[in-house]
């Protein structure tokens, strides 16, 4: 009784780590297996843990999680085929996914679920629950401290006493979890999300869909290829995370515009090392869905190129390597390469188990609603042309004010709204909010009064930041019109958590047009947060981009993607995405002053983050 769960956790993931350092695999196999499942019974367990001591239980707990998935893999190339070796591969799977991003993920869902607890009962239960939860806390740590004591200094008496109130704290929890579960369960399932195992994701997946999920660990990538009817493929490529991240930075660097030349090479030999060995029984018509970790995510998956060689291949080759600025006639070539963009509607997904939620949210809707409503061009001081702003820390100040102010405008995005309502045959007067309208007070007015949520299309053409340290967790956030002075109703930015109190049943599509979605850093935490957090409003998906992109390029492609997205014959989101890309490299090739749009940096920024099929596909 003097040990913690996670004290136990440690203890086998110690045991785990020297039986596998012997090769003793099977014995670590059963350790490492044990840790993980007080991990899981954990992790929605912590609300009396500030973020910072979170924090870094996780750490510990994603080391002894990325060190199991290093076994496992081991495993599954060793063992000959056969059950053992399926079985290493599927938990293999369900390991790597627990290991994602989990304190982004539960600061959501804890947040999330006060949103969905229905009547006053439930709303009460809810929080004894959490009241029981942090007594546990309280006396789990005071009884540590009284085992630390000697058996002379330790208060006759204590002992008994905290393990009789912990056996009853733990009952009352226990019945409290299971009156909530049967009277709430959309709450329990938020507040402790299960992670996602194979089979559960293949359920899950449509006839034409296939979900590719990758994982780095420090010596090679793990890659599943999961399909809804056929066995799962499996592969570990033989490349270092090192290796990894500079061939992603060299790729992103060679994308700084349209005026630098773009590593074909590199984008090639990615294609060919992480999805050549996966999606080769594929076909054209089939829909990718892409699961990367953080090392992959900042790749434009668009952008990869499914052959090399040839003289435009060459060409534009040889062009990188002499860092040449590109022609007229090099734009014509990047026209014609072979992008996985032409080959796939692509979809990326913050994690399988967002999969999930977007399943049940697809099925969701309330009355016809509205076509679009858009928020753009805030009132900003800055000169410069940039997208996508810089981090922004003392948030919920009047200093924090002072910097959103010196933000670069975006007057482009005005026009480009402008564009999105024309085609989506909206009256701009009443859908779109720009400059001292584009404010947080409007956005939750709008929503207040259930019309933002009505919305099948929300725009957002407006910078995305990391907002600085929230309560420990980073915060991504959508910059609006700063007010004079800061209040906790409006500072000038729509963070995660304002996110998660909108109600958004009928939104199919948010556009994050001016985003630098991927962070200065190349780091994925802004998109997984805005993600998550608009999953959990209702959206379906996001369509967002990667880095700083050009106005005109950027009005063009939403204008091409939403022709065919809200026209009368309409694509499923992830085909209207690579329709409009098309458009725009068939547009480079037929008039001059547009040949730029052919080079990846006009187009490849933009992805479709969330639910690519039609609404309600079966």
């Amino acid at each position: 009784m003097g040990l913690t769960h996670r004290d136990v956790a440690a203890s086998l993931l110690d045991l785990a780590r020297a039986q596998h350092a012997l090769g003793q695999h099977t014995a670590a196999h059963s350790l490492y297996e044990r840790a993980r499942h007080i991990t899981q019974d954990q992790q929605g367990l912590n609300p009396g843990l500030d973020d910072a001591a979170l924090s870094r239980i996780w750490k510990k707990d994603m080391k002894g999680l990325q060190d199991y998935a290093l076994l496992l893999a081991t495993l599954a190339q060793d063992l000959k085929p056969g059950a053992e070796q399926q079985s290493a591969v599927a938990d293999g799977f369900t390991v790597t996914q627990q290991a994602r991003g989990w304190l982004m993920q539960a600061a959501v869902a804890n947040v999330a679920a006060q949103q969905a607890i229905g009547s006053a009962a439930d709303r009460a239960l809810a929080k004894r629950v959490e009241e029981l939860r942090r007594n546990r806390q309280e006396l789990w740590a005071r009884l540590n401290g009284l085992y630390a004591l000697a058996n002379d200094q330790r208060p006759a008496g204590d002992l008994a006493r905290v393990k009789s109130r912990l056996a009853d704290v733990q009952t009352a929890l226990d019945q409290a979890n299971a009156k909530l579960k049967a009277g709430a369960p959309r709450y329990a399932e938020l507040s402790q999300p299960e992670t996602l195992d194979i089979d559960g994701a293949r359920r899950l997946l449509r006839a034409n869909e296939a979900l590719v999920s990758f994982y780095t660990l420090d010596d090679r990538v793990l890659v599943w290829l999961l399909r809804a009817d056929q066995p799962v493929l499996h592969r570990q490529i033989d490349i270092t995370r090192a290796e990894l991240n500079d061939t992603v930075l060299q790729i992103r660097n060679s994308l700084s515009s349209s005026s630098s030349a773009f590593d074909v090479e590199s984008a090639a030999t990615l294609y060919d090392r992480l999805l050549a060995p996966v999606i080769s029984s594929l076909t054209g018509g089939d829909h990718l869905i892409l699961v990367p970790d953080d090392e992959l995510l900042p790749l434009p998956f668009a952008a990869l190129l499914t052959q090399s060689g040839g003289e435009a291949f060459d060409q534009l080759a040889e062009l990188y390597r002499n860092k040449d600025i590109p022609f007229s006639q090099s734009y014509d070539s990047y026209a014609t390469l072979p992008w996985l963009a032409k080959s796939y509607p692509l979809t990326v997904l913050p994690s399988v188990s967002a999969l999930k939620l977007l399943r049940q949210n697809n099925m969701t809707q309330q009355g016809e609603g509205e076509p679009f409503l858009g928020f753009g061009d805030p009132v900003l001081l800055g000169e410069g042309k940039k997208r996508g702003g810089e981090m922004v820390a003392s948030r919920g100040t009047r200093v924090g004010v002072d910097a959103l102010r010196q933000l670069d405008r975006l007057p482009g995005t005005r026009e480009e709204l402008k564009t999105l309502a024309s085609i989506l045959r909206v009256n701009p007067e009443s859908a779109l909010f720009l400059g001292p309208d584009a404010t947080e007070t409007e956005v939750r007015r709008l929503n207040a009064k259930e019309r933002l949520g009505q919305a099948k299309v929300l725009a957002f053409a407006t910078h995305g930041l990391l907002a600085g340290e929230v309560q420990g967790v980073t915060q991504p956030a959508l910059v609006l019109t700063p007010p004079d002075v800061a209040t906790v109703q409006d500072d000038g930015l729509l963070s995660m958590e304002d996110i998660l109190q909108l109600k958004l049943p009928n939104t199919e599509r948010v556009i994050l047009s001016a985003c630098n979605t991927a962070g200065d850093d190349g780091s994925g935490e802004s998109l997984s947060g805005l993600a998550r957090a608009f999953f959990f409003a209702g959206a379906k998906a996001l369509l967002t981009s990667q880095w700083s992109v050009n106005d005109e390029a950027t009005k063009v492609l939403m204008g091409e993607t939403f022709k065919r997205y809200g026209g009368a014959a309409s694509l499923p989101p992830a085909q209207a995405l690579q329709a409009g890309m098309l458009a725009l490299l068939e547009q480079a090739t037929k008039k001059k002053e547009s040949r730029f749009l052919a080079h990846p940096y006009a187009w490849a920024a933009f992805f479709l983050v969330g639910e690519g099929a039609a609404k309600n596909a079966p």
